[in-house]
């Protein structure tokens, strides 16, 4: 099993990746360190429409665990693409079905390292919400960096049932299936978003009061708490399940050797 990990982080160029991750946060980090809410430098301060003050530097950091997310979600779908294209595209799996391995193994090892990926990013998420608050003295920007901490893992493990639901499309039906159905997937989801943008009733977005919305999460807590445990939970079962399906795919496609 290890040695079927370390191919599939050969094979995403996991040092650069790890290399570039670490860098990002480095330079995230010295930003934070160098403008701290405390400086308060004069023409960064920001005033919201109940006259409360709060440093422009703050929301910039505050974007940067969304940031990362977006990031994160769009290197996971790399990952997946990578780890099953260059097997198929080289042959590399008619390879290792010849070897004295057991099939479910080498399947294990993709759902394995996706998940590995998932939780590195999440981690990683979780670190840049401690740092960009790290320095903030406002109760309102606190508020919103626990609202993202709240939601980086429910967001994670809707990712990784992605993931898992990608890995299987892959697996089973190869690339060129798995990416015109992909592809499908995301067309038709910007051409909605694109359609609503111009033909949609946009006056719900300058509606939408995020202050209220931690209001809510503020009075709904014990609900939000439960989520936040049990959403991780849920996840790994549905992923496990993409898991197990795929198996029973490839055993009943009686995969050939040759």
């Amino acid at each position: 099993m290890g040695g079927l990990l370390y191919k599939d982080f050969v094979l995403v160029k996991g040092k650069l990746v790890v290399t570039s991750l670490i860098i990002m946060t480095v330079i995230y980090t010295v930003l934070r360190v160098v403008f701290p809410e405390i400086i308060n430098p004069v023409g960064y301060t920001l005033v919201d429409q109940d006259g409360r003050e709060f440093n422009e530097f703050d929301l910039f950091f505050w974007m940067g665990w969304i940031f990362l997310f977006a990031f994160s979600i769009a290197l996971l779908g790399r990952l997946v693409i990578d780890i099953t294209r260059d097997e198929e595209k080289n042959k590399i799996r008619n390879y290792i079905f010849a070897m004295p391995i057991d099939k479910n193994a080498y399947f294990a090892s993709k759902f394995i390292f996706i998940g590995i990926a998932t939780y590195i990013f999440l981690s990683l998420n979780s670190l840049w919400i401690v740092v960009g608050s790290g320095f903030s003295q406002w109760e309102y920007i606190n508020d919103m960096f626990s609202f993202g901490t709240l939601m980086s893992l429910a967001m994670f493990g809707a990712a990784l049932i992605l993931a898992g639901c990608d890995l299987r499309m892959f697996i089973v039906h190869g690339r060129d299936k798995a990416m015109m159905v992909k592809i499908s997937v995301e067309l038709g989801v910007g051409l909605f978003v694109v359609g609503y943008l111009f033909f949609g009733d946009l006056t719900v977005l300058e509606k939408l009061d995020l202050e209220k919305i931690i209001e809510w999460c503020k009075d709904h807590s014990f609900e939000l708490m439960m989520f936040e445990i049990l959403s991780p939970v849920i996840s790994l079962l549905i992923y496990y399940s993409s898991y197990k399906r795929t198996c029973k795919a490839m055993s009943r496609k009686e995969v050939s050797y040759d």
